[in-house]
This record gives structure tokens, sequence and C-alpha cells, in this order.
């Protein structure tokens, strides 16, 4: 919800709608690691996208020991009717080509996918690139 994790605190009811973006950063699962939405009223993600950004230290841990994300109670909060459908949530980090996230239905992290790419695999791009011009150029 900006360059560092922090606590929005809405003063009323919280609805997203279906183009928007809400942002949460993750560095740890201490307090103040990471961002909590804090609705005095109902708090209501059933539409747009959650993006999840991950320090990528931390989400190398997560990937090891699932438990050590804050649940979605704890990112976002509610005094009233509390309604978050995890199936809007992506998941990135740097240094990680795709990340995926899986929660129960307690709102407990269950799983994480985090791929890395293989930097050999761009060489090879490239190495093969240069060999197919230089297989046309003495051909030709």
């Amino acid at each position: 919800m900006g360059n560092s994790p922090g606590t929005l605190t809405v003063n009323g009811n919280f609805t997203q709608l279906a183009n928007s973006i809400l942002e949460v950063e993750i560095d740890g699962n201490g307090p103040g690691q990471f961002d909590v939405l804090n609705v005095i009223g109902d708090l209501d993600i059933t539409n747009g996208v959650i993006d999840m950004i991950f320090d990528p230290g931390f989400l190398s841990q997560l990937v090891n020991n699932t438990s050590l994300m804050p649940n979605l109670q704890q990112l976002f909060v509610s005094t009233g009717d509390w309604n978050v459908d995890s199936s809007l949530i992506q998941a990135r980090s740097g240094g990680y080509q795709s990340v995926a996230l899986a929660f129960d239905s307690n709102g407990q992290l269950a799983s994480v996918t985090a791929t890395v790419p293989v930097p050999a695999t761009l060489m090879l791009l490239g190495l093969g690139l240069l060999m197919l011009r230089a297989h046309r150029k003495y051909c030709n």
C-alpha cells in the first residue's frame, strides 16, 4: 500500500471495485513487516486484484515454511463483515519468474510455488541465435 509496510485505516466500509488493484507489501511476519488494511466497518474484496509483493528473502523462507505467512485476517482487518476472495491474489517478488499462492478456507497460506529463471536458458538462447545468424551468413 506504499513504499514500505504500514497500516491503512478506513473509517467506514471498504469495497474493492472490479478494475482496481490493492497492493500489499510483505517483508516478514512481525509487527510492521507487512501491510495491514484496517477497516472500521465492512470489508469486501471480492472484485479486482490483490497484488502481494514479497521481499525475496522472506519469500524463500515461505517456500519451506508456509506457517510464517501472516493469515489473511491479519492483513485485512474488519470490525464488521469480512469477505476476502483469496483467488484474487497475485504474487510477485524480485528474482523470481513467477509466484503462486494457495490459501485454505481459514485464510492461512497452504502452499507456495516460486520459480527462478535459469540463467543458462538465456545464455543458450543467445548462443543459438548467434549460431543461426552465422549459419545464414555462410550459407548465402
